[in-house]
């Protein structure tokens, strides 16, 4: 398999943290590597050394104002590649080695989007989890959908539920190929602004 490479940046980042992430790849050759000065900068430019993914362990603890956290969303807005971000369950003790019941990832249709479907699956299938494949499809709201619109926008809906429906059955097909259990969801909900 293609292999890994872990990457501590700042002096404070605790061997056994490290250890632990390094154990999750237990079927790959992993390097580890060390990093000094200001993490978005580092990442980014281990970023641009031609991986396909970043891994990016997430907190619980969300901050006022943030999507996630003001480190992770300028991450998110700045990376060249697909971000796949894992949190501890709620219930896991954190003494035990890495362990994953569910993987949520979403289906979007785009070559980003599959190498996040693969370290996905990869991850799921080693380690027995059940993967969620989530795919959205934003709709007008009912107030639009009165407008003089109404026949075009049902027409831009089914077209955009069978796009869904195809991005959906590709990802399912990625799973089955790499031995990952998995499920698929479409939702069909208004956009953020028309809501």
């Amino acid at each position: 398999g293609v292999g890994a490479t872990v990457l501590a940046v700042g002096a404070d980042v605790p061997e056994a943290d490290v250890a632990a992430v390094r154990g999750a790849f237990t079927r790959r050759q992993v390097s580890y590597e060390k990093a000094a000065g200001e993490p978005l900068a580092s990442i980014l430019a281990q970023a641009r050394l031609g991986y396909g993914a970043i891994a990016l362990g997430a907190t619980d603890r969300r901050v006022a104002g943030a999507l996630v956290s003001p480190f992770v969303d300028d991450l998110l807005a700045a990376s060249p590649l697909p971000i796949v971000m894992v949190r501890q369950g709620a219930q896991v003790d954190p003494a035990k080695p890495l362990a994953f019941r569910r993987v949520l990832v979403p289906a979007a249709g785009k070559p980003t989007g599959r190498a996040a479907q693969e370290v996905a699956f990869r991850i799921a299938h080693q380690l027995d989890a059940r993967v969620l494949i989530a795919h959205v499809v934003t709709t007008p709201s009912p107030r639009r959908v009165l407008s003089i619109f109404r026949r075009e926008d049902a027409e831009r809906r089914a077209a955009a539920e069978e796009v869904a429906e195809r991005v959906v059955e590709e990802a399912r097909a990625l799973a089955a190929e790499l031995g990952a259990k998995a499920e698929a969801e479409i939702r069909v909900d208004p956009s953020a602004p028309d809501a």
